[in-house]
């Protein structure tokens, strides 16, 4: 009796076990469509890179299906993979079906600018319709071509939406910006030790070359009151002075790039910022 309890029960969880695995496959958690769900989850929850692997997958199993494909190339896209981005859509241009053209165009195009802006910015670029403007435009902008970016928005025709009126108000900001002169800071420099570093806004830098320039001087002039030519204080100190001092005029030169550089950042980061809005 025991025994055929024993077996009785081996069975029933044999077959509670098949069931269970049946369940499952009737399931299927790994079809197409459970997949896409996934990776637009993941797509929207920014984990790029799970996302495109997922979606990798997908077209591989259905390379036919344009939806999936054009996420693909965008999850590329965001996670930086711009030439595999590129890459997807000029393997497939040929065949992209007529409904899906302008998503797909638009995508490339996107990609492009995050890849090469300098590319739309061309002459070579020739704007054919109004949507090459948004790509044109901050192109310039980024160029730092302010002659050629002033024409465009100046165009009648031009769309005015919230994305224009956002470069149009980048553009007066950049006609606001004082750059540094470079050569001018130099020889502020020259005259008076670390003024051209003051001049460039970096005052704690500024301070300091003068200080450590006038001290080592002061040095040099001790040393050479004390004992004239002859002093070894006078000879140390006065090569000592002549490294600050000339490392304090290249030193202004740079502070001046770097200070134009901040500036110049500040309108990219700011140009980025509107066309990410408007890409997405």
């Amino acid at each position: 009796m025991k025994l055929i309890i024993k077996y009785t029960a081996r069975l029933t969880f044999l077959l509670l076990c098949l069931a269970l695995v049946k369940n499952c496959f009737s399931q299927d958690i790994y079809n197409l469509a459970n997949s896409k769900k996934y990776a637009e989850y993941l797509f929207n929850n920014k984990d790029y890179s799970r996302a495109f692997a997922e979606l990798e997958r997908i077209c591989f199993l259905d390379s036919l299906d344009w939806n999936a494909k054009l996420l693909l190339i965008k999850s590329y896209r965001k996670n930086k993979n711009y030439n595999q981005s590129l890459s997807i859509y000029c393997k497939n241009e040929l065949i992209i079906p007529e409904i899906y053209k302008y998503e797909y165009k638009r995508e490339y195009y996107i990609t492009q600018f995050k890849n090469n802006f300098k590319y739309f910015s061309n002459d070579t670029f020739v704007v054919k319709n109004d949507d090459d403007l948004y790509f044109k435009i901050p192109a310039l902008l980024l160029s730092d071509n302010l002659n050629e970016c002033k024409n465009t928005l100046e165009d009648k025709n031009l769309k005015k939406d919230i994305t224009i009126e956002g470069y149009r108000n980048l553009y007066n900001d950049a006609l606001k910006i004082n750059y540094k002169s470079k050569w001018l800071a130099a020889s502020m420099s020259a005259i008076i030790p670390g003024s051209g570093k003051i001049y460039t806004g970096f005052y704690k830098d500024g301070i300091i070359s003068f200080l450590f320039t006038c001290l080592s001087a002061y040095q040099a002039y001790r040393g050479f009151e004390s004992k004239g030519t002859k002093s070894g204080i006078f000879f140390i100190y006065s090569g000592v002075t002549a490294g600050f001092y000339l490392g304090n005029i290249y030193g202004s030169y740079k502070s001046a790039k770097q200070k134009n550089k901040i500036i110049s950042k500040s309108i990219f980061d700011k140009t980025n910022i509107i066309f990410d809005d408007w890409a997405d």
